[in-house]
């Protein structure tokens, strides 16, 4: 009783859905301490450091504690404060995730076509290394458009060789509208 021990993430949230007799703490990089400095402004930190799948550890988690049921457990305040916590840091990290880090990620995506980020993307987890991968490729398709994109559009092979307009069915084209209404002044077209 009273004993405390690290564990995987996989066993401690099996056991604390199973047993009346295991409490679990929210991993150090996800606890109060931490979620507040991240709260306070986490654009520096190195996430990568914590968890490479800091984001998507963090909302397993948090998903996985909303499911332990409280009935299996009886009445136990521990748990009812393990769940607020797991809303909390829900909460941290999406403001995280799209706050100022993201702000700084997609700047460095977007305006850093030729220079090293290797600094930068080193303190990145891997959901927002991700997005900057996606967000530098876009910079780069658009300086490519942009700087090769007005050259001279070439016919399509269909249209030189004619076949697209050999088409068997006739087209009728009558002169009165759609129903027979002869004030809608569009032709009626069959085919």
């Amino acid at each position: 009783e009273g004993e405390k021990c690290e564990l995987p993430l996989w066993a401690c949230l099996s056991l604390a859905a199973e047993s009346r007799f295991f409490d679990m703490q929210l991993p150090k990089h996800f606890g109060d301490s931490f979620r507040k400095k991240l709260d306070g402004g986490g654009e520096n930190f190195n996430l990568r450091v914590k968890s490479l799948y800091y984001y998507e550890v963090g909302e397993l988690l948090c998903s996985r504690i909303k499911r332990i049921p409280s009935s299996r457990r009886g009445v136990d305040n521990r748990l009812v404060l393990i769940k607020k916590e797991a809303e909390i840091l829900r909460e941290v990290l999406k403001k995280t995730f799209v706050g100022q880090r993201f702000r700084k990620n997609l700047d460095w995506a977007l305006n850093s076509r030729d220079e090293d980020v290797t600094a930068h993307t080193s303190k990145l987890a891997h959901a927002e290394k991700e997005l900057f991968d996606i967000g530098a490729r876009s910079s780069y398709a658009l300086h490519s458009w942009k700087n090769h994109g007005s050259r001279r559009i070439e016919v399509s092979s269909i249209i030189k060789t004619g076949n697209v307009f050999n088409n068997t069915s006739k087209r009728v084209v009558s002169p009165e509208g759609a129903g027979g209404d002869t004030d809608n002044k569009r032709p009626r077209v069959f085919g």
